[in-house]
């Protein structure tokens, strides 16, 4: 025993284990001063909640609408623009208003986000709500719209279908709201005519079709005369009627006889005269046989007013002409009768006399009452005081009627009569006969004599310093024209009034029509305007000249003949009046009419004559001269001294 532990002593110890070491491995030293922790995510004040909310933010549910999302991302950024707020309260805000689809979408992305700007939430919401693809597919669809079937327009005119285009084109609509409105109107029309007609096509045993209950309505009577008064069937087939109607809306055909106005003066329940409709003048009749309201169509066109469609349309039979259909009206046209205001609906037809007819429907609604003896309607509002309106005698007009419908009535055995028609307007009077007047025939000549004499005011024409002449090339004139300017130019160069010239400058000639159809030759000195220096000689104030008319009983008055061609050119000037034609280079040696400071120029040389006796007993409007005085005897002296 004592022998083996020897031999276990003497034996070398076990190898100690093996460990593995990455030498590559920094050793861990802990940090001095360790980073603090990041902060928490900022919580929204309740007080911020509910500013956000009393601004009435939309919800936004999600789903795959974009105008839906475009709206609401609008609404929000809106707030925030008057709401001031930091990025992540943006959107936290934002996020708060996000329910259903939305609020699971934001779920998920907030956890894999916790910390987002407002600008990063922009972004993503565009990609799931309002990705490029989709904005493309918009405005493609935009682009290439079109009505088809039930489709209604948005945009344009020209997008409509052609039966409703045409209509819609005649209102001259101006707005896309208004376009849109009554391409809706029309397309429900057109789809009950379609109805109207597939009915008027059945035919069932024992069923007449003049008798079917669905084509028949309740026919509108709107007569413009008492004695005229018609009923028809609205369902005859007539070549000259549209029909119209929807029985769920109550909409009816109607027929109406227009007013003649030759026998306004034999119906005892109408008053004509004169009244203001829509701050406008109007010739109107006051009609109690007539169930409507009318407008004629020349005054129509000055209503500021657009027109509107009438639920149906109304059938309108005049006795001297064919059959119209009425299927607009001008609603709520102002009328003022003494200091009240009354509204009218006015349905435009042709009429040739009056421009407005006022019916039953105008009548009942302000509770008016026709005085047939006195002509007169009085108001008897419960609401109101009474009031009255005076009518006056009515001229009827001569019939007019077309060569077609005379043939038919000589056809039918009616008498015609041949008449010849002459003018019978009284002649100008003679110098001779005129008191006061004819002791003075060389100031009364029927045409200038020649260049006028020397004065001490001539025309002068002032240039901006540093001008240059100017040469304009001469206008294109069709032959009438040059045959009128050669004969005018020989007139004004006999007179004297004009020479020929070498000057730089050269203005272009003109004509302008005169109302009773003869050319008046002007020339055009725009440019030479532009460059003269203005005259500040100030023109008289009508309403004072009229202030010295007080007390004054008997007036004459004289307009000059030719006035501005009675006063000359400065020399130095005279060049600058050059104008240029076919016929010749000339200038003018008395004032042209076209120049500026012309007016001011004359008006001072009226006023340098009759400085004496200004706002005595003459007042001088550049060219006319008015003489007043408050006795014949006194008026006759100063005419005299005028003359």
């Amino acid at each position: 025993m004592i022998l083996a532990l020897l031999q276990n002593q003497n034996q070398p110890p076990p190898p100690p284990p093996v460990v593995n070491v990455d030498l590559n491995v920094p050793p861990v030293i802990p940090p001095e001063n360790p980073p603090p922790p990041p902060p928490p995510e900022p919580v929204i004040n309740e007080v911020r909640v509910r500013d956000f909310q009393k601004l009435k933010p939309l919800m936004f549910h999600g789903g795959i609408d974009p105008v839906k999302a475009n709206e609401w991302l609008e609404s929000i950024e809106k707030i925030f623009q008057v709401m001031p707020c930091t990025d992540r309260e943006k959107v936290s805000l934002a996020a708060y208003n996000l329910i259903g689809e939305a609020q699971r979408w934001w779920n998920l992305v907030s956890r894999a986000q916790p910390r987002m700007e407002w600008t990063r939430f922009l972004v993503l919401f565009n990609q799931k709500y309002l990705p490029q693809s989709i904005k493309d597919s918009k405005s493609m669809e935009f682009q290439n719209l079109k009505q088809r079937g039930n489709m209604t327009a948005r945009r344009f005119e020209e997008g409509l279908q052609p039966n409703v285009r045409r209509a819609v084109k005649l209102l001259k609509l101006q707005t896309y709201a208004e376009v849109l409105d009554r391409a809706l109107m029309l397309e429900t029309e057109e789809e009950n005519n379609k109805r109207i007609r597939e009915l008027k096509k059945r035919s069932e045993a024992g069923h007449i079709r003049k008798n079917c209950p669905k084509l028949q309505t309740n026919p509108v009577t709107a007569q413009g005369n008492g004695n005229q008064r018609g009923n028809a069937n609205a369902g005859r087939n007539n070549s000259n009627q549209r029909q119209s109607g929807n029985a769920g809306q109550g909409q009816r055909q109607g027929r109406a006889y227009a007013l003649v106005p030759g026998n306004t003066q034999e119906s005892e329940n109408v008053v004509a005269g004169t009244l203001t409709i829509c701050s406008l003048p109007a010739h109107a009749l006051i009609d109690s046989g007539s169930t409507h309201s009318f407008v004629s169509l020349h005054f129509a066109d000055k209503i500021p007013r657009v027109p509107e469609f009438l639920v149906y349309e109304l059938l309108v039979s005049q006795p001297l002409s064919s059959k119209v259909v009425c299927n607009t009206v001008y609603r709520d046209c102002d009328i003022l009768i003494g200091e009240k205001h009354l509204g009218a609906d006015l349905i435009p037809i042709k009429m040739g006399y009056f421009d407005v007819i006022l019916g039953m429907d105008w009548l009942s609604k302000n509770f008016a009452t026709i005085d047939c003896v006195g002509k007169s309607v009085a108001f008897r509002s419960p609401e109101d005081k009474d009031f009255y309106f005076k009518g006056m005698g009515v001229t009827p007009p001569p019939y007019l009627i077309s060569v077609k419908h005379a043939r038919r009535l000589l056809s039918k055995g009616c008498r015609g009569y041949l008449c010849a028609m002459i003018t019978t307007s009284n002649e100008s009077p003679k110098i001779s006969d005129i008191p006061v007047v004819h002791e003075f025939p060389e100031v009364f000549p029927d045409d200038l004599p020649g260049a006028p004499m020397d004065r001490e005011i001539e025309f002068p024409i002032e240039l901006v310093p540093g001008t240059q002449p100017i040469s304009k090339a001469p206008y294109r004139m069709a032959p009438a024209e040059m045959k009128e300017l050669k004969t005018q130019l020989q007139d004004l160069w006999e007179k004297g009034f004009i020479r020929p010239s070498t000057s730089p400058w050269r203005a272009p000639v003109l004509f302008v029509k005169k109302k009773d159809g003869s050319m008046r030759l002007c020339i055009d000195y725009h440019e030479l305007n532009k460059v003269t220096v203005k005259n500040k000689y100030p023109l008289p104030r009508i309403d004072d000249l009229f202030d010295q008319l007080q007390g004054a009983r008997v007036f004459s008055k004289i307009d000059l003949r030719s006035g501005y061609h009675q006063l000359k050119v400065r020399k130095e000037d005279i060049e600058k009046t050059a104008f240029r034609t076919r016929y010749g280079h000339y200038e003018f040696r008395v004032m042209p009419f076209g120049v500026t400071n012309g007016p001011a120029a004359f008006m001072d040389l009226m006023n340098r004559v009759f400085t004496h006796y200004l706002d005595d007993f003459v007042i001088v409007f550049i060219d006319d001269i008015l003489i007043y005085s408050e006795s014949e005897e006194q008026h006759a002296e100063h005419l005299r001294i005028v003359l």
